[in-house]
Order: C-alpha cells, then structure tokens, then sequence
C-alpha cells in the first residue's frame, strides 16, 4: 500500500495515494545504520491525517548480513522491546542491529485463577526451527 512512498528517496519530496487518499511526503531521516542497510523515516499528511512511515531496507546479498529470530528474554511469554532484545543479543563479532516487531500477545486479562495473561503471545513464533 506504501510502494508510492517507499520508491521516493533520501530527502525526496512528493505524493502517495494511500487507500484514497492523496498523502504529502516528506523523508525526515535516512541513514545507512549497518552492512547493506539503510534506515528511512517519512511523513505522509493530508490535512489533519498524519502518518509516520519508518522501514528499513536491508542487501539480503551482503555476507554481513544475517537475519535471526529472538524472542523478548528467550521465552515465550517475555516482555521485552526490540532495542533491548539487540543490545542482549549483541555480543563480539556479531551486532544486531535492527529489529522488526512481528508477533502479537495479550495486553489485558487473567486467567479463571486471577493470574495475568498480559504478554503471552497470540500465534507462533518460531526461533533457531
């Protein structure tokens, strides 16, 4: 739905069409963050809408790069940010770097014993498989 966005440049200026309606964009940050990556964050408006676009685009190519599953403090139910997880994971000769959020869990409840299900984790997750 962002491919009009997304194609746009380092500090490109333009317009994207997104479900109808026209959007304004503006690349606020890009920046190459580590080996064949690049991070770009855009503002889309039109109007009173705002939109803040943050993606990165990563050389799947390049021997340096490696992609991993991590789960928030190597358990399933575990409460952790991204940022936290690649500062626990980094370790010499191997950074991590970037990290995209792709599960879903619980934010509210208890169990039929009162016990809080807040963090456990909705679908599957699937590390070192």
């Amino acid at each position: 739905m962002l491919v009009g966005a997304v194609a746009l440049g380092a500090n490109a200026k333009g317009s994207c069409d997104v479900a109808g309606t026209v959007y304004s964009v503006d690349t606020t940050f890009h920046a190459y963050i580590g080996p064949g990556t690049t991070q770009t964050s855009m503002l889309l408006q039109s109007g009173n809408k705002h939109l803040r676009v943050f993606y990165t685009t990563v050389d799947l190519t390049n021997p340096y790069v490696k992609i991993r599953a991590v789960s928030g403090t190597d358990m399933m139910a575990g409460g952790e940010t991204v940022s936290q997880m690649c500062e626990r994971k980094t370790e010499p000769g191997q950074r991590y770097y970037v990290g995209v959020n792709g599960d879903f869990w619980l934010t509210s409840g208890t169990t039929g014993r009162g016990q809080s299900v807040v963090g456990t984790p909705i679908g599957t997750s699937m590390a070192k498989g």
